[in-house]
């Protein structure tokens, strides 16, 4: 976008791989990726503040929880993915 942000979204193909690291490391893989390739210096996720190995997944990958509530995450971010979306943005210049 115009703020130099991408969204990512990533889904473990079974819970067979869930809790091993691959989530943590794909999401750091393609962070840095897109960061040296594209130039993007913030991505944004908004997984479920129930996921919680999601959520662990992008806490081991620098990602930091934002402070929104469901209304200000929307108007930030637009369209919201769950009712209960946690915003976290990662600064690749950090």
């Amino acid at each position: 976008d115009f703020k130099n942000r991408s969204e990512l979204d990533i889904w473990m193909s079974s819970e067979t791989y869930c809790g091993q690291g691959y989530g943590s490391e794909a999401i750091d893989l393609l962070t840095r990726f897109l960061y040296k390739e594209l130039g993007i210096g913030f991505f944004w996720v908004q997984p479920s503040k129930q996921n919680i190995q999601s959520l662990r997944a992008f806490s081991k990958s620098k990602f930091k929880e934002l402070p929104l509530n469901s209304e200000e995450g929307k108007n930030e971010f637009g369209t919201q993915d769950y009712s209960d979306s946690l915003y976290m943005l990662r600064d690749m210049c950090v």
